[in-house]
């Protein structure tokens, strides 16, 4: 289905928010690095959402990658969902390269993906 969303990266912490949005859910999230990661399968950041009483509950995982037909970075993220698991990049345009702001876009199959990007919630905290 058709999906929109944003990150922005956040001054502080190599931290990133954003939101992802459908007809049937609209998440606000932030992108925390992972300060435990010691494989190089083990994702970049963890990805959060506030609970309604504000407690920070993990839903799915994320790793910088790098386009091997543009050389551009990106990051692709696996969401746990009210719809189920979903896979998305978040890429910058032309406009925005270089600038603190990227466009989420639904996953494609490329090959590019991190090994064991699949296993996004069973991976190091």
């Amino acid at each position: 289905g058709s999906i929109s969303g944003e990150l922005t990266a956040m001054d502080a912490d190599n931290a990133f928010t954003g939101y992802i949005a459908n007809m049937m859910f609209d998440l606000e999230f932030m992108l925390i690095e992972n300060s435990y990661k010691s494989e190089e399968t083990h994702p970049d950041y963890r990805v959060e959402v506030s609970s309604p009483r504000g407690t920070p509950i993990r839903v799915g995982s994320a790793w910088i990658a790098k386009s091997s037909r543009t050389g551009n970075d990106y990051l692709s993220l696996l969401i746990n969902t009210p719809d189920g698991d979903l896979r998305v990049n978040a890429v910058q345009n032309e406009e925005q390269r270089g600038g603190q702001t990227f466009s989420i876009i639904p996953f494609i199959d490329s090959g590019e993906q991190p090994q064991d990007a699949g296993a996004g919630l069973s991976l190091v905290a």
